[in-house]
């Protein structure tokens, strides 16, 4: 796909991206230094959270332990809530998704 891009889109004329904004689906995530090696992927948080959503649902977790719920005896727990902490945590992603 990257070499189809460059041929249509990135001529003589054309510099190359800078900046590849996606989701952070394995592929791309990998595919993005071979393709364009001076090129930063900027990974989208909102995408990131969804795929963790769908992984949760596919792997039995209920609507209540996605969206959260509440009892006299604990707090709410939401792995929404705890799937946007982590992508908004200050976590070095460099070195847990690129291959340095």
């Amino acid at each position: 796909m990257w070499e189809s891009l460059k041929e249509e889109c990135f001529i003589q004329e054309v510099a190359p991206p800078r900046v590849i904004l996606g989701d952070w689906a394995p592929g791309l995530v990998y595919s993005v230094p071979d393709a364009f090696p001076d090129a930063q992927l900027q990974g989208c948080d909102w995408h990131a959270v969804q795929a963790m959503m769908k992984w949760f649902r596919q792997h039995g977790y209920v609507s209540t332990e996605i969206d959260g719920h509440m009892t006299e005896d604990t707090p709410p727990v939401y792995i929404d809530g705890l799937a946007w902490e982590y992508v908004k945590s200050m976590i070095v992603i460099a070195r847990t998704l690129w291959k340095t």
